[in-house]
């Protein structure tokens, strides 16, 4: 069976998650495996139609991330945007992922990707989502074996999962009435600031009325953000510098925004049109760059509402995912306005006035399971990170790689094992015969059961002693 492993971390052949797929080429040494980064693909090095036809010479693909701040890492995205670009279909391709993670969300990262592979027809076979270290622990290492071991078989007997998204997200064109130009907006109380983040194009005319429509309506002053005008390099690459500069080693405009404009803010309005089953890559980089770097916590703890255009019926994991990081981050969750209600200037006048009501009233999130299961989880993750520099302290850039290059260490020691090929038996189970004789219930004579009648004013007067606000004397 030929394979190609499409990687999608930004630290391509040192990624951990990647050391699953080479242990499983050296496990199944008949596997004929290939190999694509993604970075190459996201950064314009190498044209997109050579992703194409790779995927087409395959029989199965594997998608293989880290997941970062429960989706995929942005590189990522913007490769699903470019490769779905491309308008083909892949109707009689298999595919499946491998992913690694604190189990922060992974399930919203799988979602995401199978719905874009639903849209071009693959078919898709459930995926591997692995903490870090799994791989190292002879657990983990027969998840992996039983996992392939599956796959296999879906693929040899025309097996794989049919989607239930209800359909490909579609452009819905609702109409909209603008009365009041941008330009001379009134005069709003200064008490409070929103920040509006965006990634409008200078053509999209009906998301650039619709925020407009936004700051006339909302009460407080209002900044936007557009991610389209902003110098934004690369997504995070997963190097860790910025834990040890205390920035970022990307030179470009994210840093300066993050610290100057997310920071500063009251409340949040995420404006973008849906694409892709996700709001673009540019916001995923700005999600990213702010995970390791610490000032992931700007956007939490702020009112934040949704101006989504495209349709959000049907996006039950874009949703999932936009209400799990406003728990994540307790951040009060003050609506949607998609236009789907046919009357696009009420549900802004809605989200506006609700928006003003919890910035007014401080408004915050109680925390349900995402909100309660995230902080278990991210507590989790800074542990495991705290204990890696703990056993690994760095000072200088030089100290972090070569601290990354240990950590890489036990894998490349795992796969250079000689018996690594050798097949898992695995005994025999032996199940008792526990059937049961057949029975007449005719034969069966059942005894009598005498059942004591109950005195209630011998138990009310026991409870009266026993209680000690009765007022009755014992």
């Amino acid at each position: 069976m030929k394979v190609l492993v499409i990687n999608g971390s930004p630290k391509g052949e040192k990624s951990i998650t990647f050391q699953t797929c080479r242990y499983i080429y050296r496990k199944f040494p008949e596997t004929d495996m290939h190999v694509i980064h993604v970075l190459k693909y996201s950064d314009g090095t190498e044209d997109m139609e050579s992703a194409v036809e790779a995927v087409k010479a395959a029989d199965l693909v594997i998608f293989s991330y880290p997941v970062y701040v429960g989706m995929a890492p942005a590189q990522l995205v913007r490769f699903i945007e470019l490769f779905k670009g491309t308008g083909e279909r892949f109707e009689d391709k298999y595919v499946t992922q491998i992913t690694t993670s604190v189990h922060l969300f992974d399930i919203t990262a799988h979602r995401y990707l199978e719905d874009n592979l639903y849209d071009m027809g693959f078919r898709v076979i459930r995926g591997l989502s692995l903490s870090t270290g799994d791989l190292l622990k002879n657990k983990g290492q027969l998840d992996v074996v039983r996992y392939w071991n599956y796959v296999v078989h879906c693929v040899n007997e025309g097996i794989y999962n049919r989607s239930f998204s209800g359909r490909e997200n579609k452009d819905i064109p609702f109409g909209i009435s603008v009365k009041h130009n941008d330009s001379v907006l009134s005069e709003k109380d200064p008490m409070y600031r929103i920040l509006v983040i965006t990634d409008c194009a200078k053509n999209d005319e009906y998301l650039r009325s619709s925020i407009v429509a936004f700051r006339h309506s909302v009460k407080y002053t209002t900044t936007v953000l557009n991610l389209h005008e902003l110098n934004m390099e690369s997504g995070c690459t997963g190097c860790y510098r910025c834990i040890v500069q205390g920035k970022c080693h990307i030179h470009d405009s994210v840093d300066h925004t993050l610290e100057k404009q997310l920071k500063t803010a009251d409340a949040i309005l995420y404006a973008f049109r849906i694409k892709d089953h996700f709001g673009g890559y540019r916001i995923k980089i700005l999600m990213d760059r702010s995970f390791c770097s610490g000032k992931y916590d700007h956007f939490g703890k702020k009112p934040s509402g949704f101006l989504l255009l495209g349709g959000l019926t049907g996006e039950d994991n874009l949703r999932l995912f936009a209400e799990s990081k406003m728990q994540e981050g307790k951040s009060f969750v003050t609506g949607y306005a998609t236009g789907e209600s046919g009357d696009m200037a009420s549900e802004i006048d809605m989200l506006a006035s609700n928006m003003s009501y919890a910035l007014y009233h401080r408004l915050s999130m109680t925390p349900d399971f995402y909100g309660i299961s995230s902080e278990k989880l991210r507590r989790d993750m800074l542990i495991y990170v705290q204990t890696t520099m703990l056993y690994h302290p760095v000072t200088t850039v030089t100290g972090m790689k070569k601290a990354q290059e240990e950590l890489l260490s036990p894998y490349e020691k795992l796969l250079k094992e000689r018996n690594i090929e050798e097949e898992m038996e695995f005994p025999d189970i032996s199940i008792p015969d526990i059937s049961m004789p057949d029975i007449n219930l005719n034969d069966l004579s059942i005894p009598e059961i005498h059942i004591p009648e109950i005195d209630i004013n011998k138990i009310r007067s026991a409870v009266n002693r026993m209680n000690p606000l009765s007022g009755k004397k014992n």
